[in-house]
């Protein structure tokens, strides 16, 4: 793990988005972007209680690695009032400047080549007002253009003026002279995921937990032990009297009992009095062996939410907390 990931997985806020991007299951992090209110918003900020059009937290996790920025949109802005995002296009007459213009389709019949536009062949009920012949399908007709048409002075002309219009300000601007605003998207980095998974995914839900008894709950913590020797563990919750040490590993199947075997040192240093091995999904049966020959528990599970079940439990009748259902934390 780099050192500059692990400085940035412990700020709260990236634990909460981390949390919610694994828990939810969301596969990629896609701005909303309102046009007429001027805002470029990511809902998942939202949701954790950050501010949605805030995107620094995101950038910050890019640069570390964290997650991987896409680009999702490129937006033409006023270059004058950068800030609002409504802008739409005009077209404009070349002559008069008028933009009270329109668009005419070019219809060719085919057996006389008779040039018109689409609405004279309409208005004469589908007949060539040249030749007369009746056309029966697209097969009797070509279409070989189109031209605009301004109300005002009655020009006809192949290309409009094109400007963009600042709606809310009220002006026009080339598209030579917009400004370009990019909007990106976020994905997950999959090596990040495990690191979180290892060393991080349990505080968030641990921490609402237990604070209201007290705890002070750190993640990813170097521990100083009876014998001056610090060892680091995935999570240490205490109280001025009570220790809890847990080491959290995941694997595609099971989690080999090496990860067990090196927790050993650590409980025996530390001495806490309660000491959680997390496997996801699950260890062997030698693992389960081990772990009770060292007072270690065990606690397996296939989601987040089965993990905390457990824990909770054994929270409960290792160290008499009363948590009631209330007091459950529910894994969102």
């Amino acid at each position: 793990m780099s050192s500059n990931r692990d400085l940035m997985y412990i700020k709260p806020e990236v634990q909460n988005v981390m949390h919610r991007l694994i828990t939810a299951k969301v596969d990629e992090i896609i701005p909303i972007i309102d046009l007429n209110a001027s805002e470029i918003r990511y809902p998942i900020l939202d949701v954790i209680g950050l501010n949605s059009m805030d995107a620094q937290i995101l950038e910050s996790m890019t640069q570390v690695g964290i997650l991987e920025k896409s680009l999702y949109d490129k937006l033409l802005v006023c270059p004058t009032h950068p800030d609002t995002l409504a802008v739409t296009l005009r077209l404009y007459c070349p002559k008069c400047k008028s933009f009270d213009v329109f668009r005419m389709n070019l219809v060719e019949h085919k057996l006389c080549g008779f040039i018109a536009t689409k609405e004279v062949f309409e208005n004469n009920k589908l007949v060539c007002p040249s030749c007369n012949a009746l056309i029966k399908d697209q097969k009797d007709v070509s279409f070989p253009g189109m031209w605009y048409e301004c109300k005002a002075c009655k020009g006809k002309f192949d290309a409009p003026t094109i400007m963009l219009r600042c709606r809310n300000h009220s002006h026009d601007f080339t598209m030579s002279d917009a400004k370009k605003i990019d909007v990106h998207s976020y994905k997950l980095n999959k090596e990040a995921e495990k690191e979180f998974y290892d060393n991080y995914i349990l505080v968030t839900p641990l921490r609402k937990l237990l604070e209201p008894f007290g705890f002070k709950v750190e993640a990813a913590v170097s521990v100083n032990g009876k014998s001056g020797v610090n060892h680091k563990v995935t999570l240490y919750a205490h109280t001025s009297d009570t220790k809890i040490v847990i080491d959290a590993k995941t694997a595609e199947a099971e989690v080999p009992d090496q990860f067990l075997i090196a927790m050993f040192a650590k409980v025996i240093d530390i001495s806490p009095k309660l000491a959680f091995f997390v496997a996801m999904p699950n260890v062997s049966e030698n693992t389960k062996t081990l772990a009770k020959n060292y007072g270690i528990v065990v606690i397996e599970g296939k989601t987040l939410q089965e993990i905390m079940n457990s824990i909770v439990e054994n929270l409960k009748s290792k160290l008499n907390l009363q948590i009631n259902d209330q007091c459950k934390i529910t894994v969102e």
